[in-house]
């Protein structure tokens, strides 16, 4: 267990941050990623994570990253799952998407806890299971490419007075 009081911050387009069974208490994204990455080799956790700037995220196959606290993707940010995908990120608590979780790896998996849309997007390159539960908070797009599959395990999702588009 490492106890950082202050970030571990990835904060150059080429950082990467390799995560093999450990857990860390506060990572963040300070610069967007384009060749950089938090890769999670073993089950790894996050008890705080910050995403001020694009991430990529690269989990192992059969590996879990467990994301302790509630954390958000905000506007204009996006979050790529990469790699050779089946990884699993467990969401311990909240994710709120204002901006763009893209999946570009097959098989990923978003597992416990709860997804709020608030205004992001949910685009599924690949196959993907949603396994969290889904809020809907404001407008928001679920885009699936043709071909793919987005498979839905949580629990009722209600629209609300919101419009949510699917294509």
């Amino acid at each position: 267990f490492i106890d950082n009081a202050k970030d571990f911050a990835l904060d150059n387009a080429n950082s990467i941050l390799s995560m093999s069974g450990i857990e860390i208490s506060r990572v963040s994204f300070k610069e967007d990623l384009t060749n950089g990455k938090l890769t999670v080799d073993n089950d790894s956790l996050i008890k705080n994570l910050t995403n001020s700037k694009s991430s990529r995220i690269d989990i192992a196959s059969g590996e879990m990253l467990t994301v302790e606290k509630s954390f958000e993707i905000p506007a204009n940010i996006d979050m790529k799952f990469v790699g050779s995908g089946t990884g699993i990120m467990q969401i311990n608590d909240k994710l709120t998407l204002s901006g763009t979780i893209e999946f570009v790896a097959p098989n990923y998996r978003l597992d416990n806890g709860t997804i709020a849309l608030n205004g992001g997007n949910l685009k599924i390159n690949e196959d993907t299971t949603v396994a969290s539960d889904i809020q809907h908070l404001n407008d928001s797009t679920v885009i699936v490419d043709t071909g793919k599959k987005l498979t839905y395990n949580g629990d009722v999702l209600e629209i609300g007075d919101n419009t949510l588009k699917m294509s």
